[in-house]
């Protein structure tokens, strides 16, 4: 009888050990493949943030990362299609501020020229690309123009 229990034991003891191996083994594997698919998302987001938007491939497995993939590669569509439409429509106005016979200037909030078309610098005897940029009193020199776009 007690060589009965001691082998039921040994067995016993062995099975689990073997349970507790491919527990083991089932377990790390499953916590690679989560880490790798983490690891893929959170490329993907640097490479987002960094202008690329190419989507993600597809994943086969129909889980909440599959989801969240599926949510990132909309994201960047609409991202990539919003500065697209963005850059077209400064395109847009860039050219048709430049193409006018008028003098025009834009200025942001820092006093700084952001932008000026041909006719304005001429009539302020500038080189627009070396003025872009710069405060518009080292720029321009009119403290009348400065108080107009203060005013403004």
């Amino acid at each position: 009888m007690d060589q009965a229990v001691a082998a039921i034991r040994s067995r016993l003891l062995a099975a689990s050990l073997l349970i507790l191996a491919a527990g083991i083994f089932l377990s790390f594997a499953f916590s690679q493949g989560l880490s790798s698919r983490i690891e893929r998302l959170r490329l993907f987001s640097q490479r987002v943030s960094q202008g690329d938007f190419r989507p993600l491939e597809g994943e086969e497995t129909k889980d909440e990362l599959t989801e969240l993939t599926q949510s990132l590669n909309q994201t960047a569509s609409r991202m990539d299609q919003t500065i697209q439409t963005l850059t077209n429509e400064r395109n847009q106005s860039r050219t048709i501020l430049s193409s006018m016979t008028e003098g025009v200037a834009v200025i942001d909030a820092r006093e700084s020229l952001v932008f000026c078309n041909r006719a304005f610098a001429d009539i302020f005897f500038l080189d627009p690309a070396r003025c872009q940029g710069r405060p518009v009193i080292e720029s321009i020199r009119n403290v009348d123009l400065l108080n107009i776009a203060r005013n403004a």
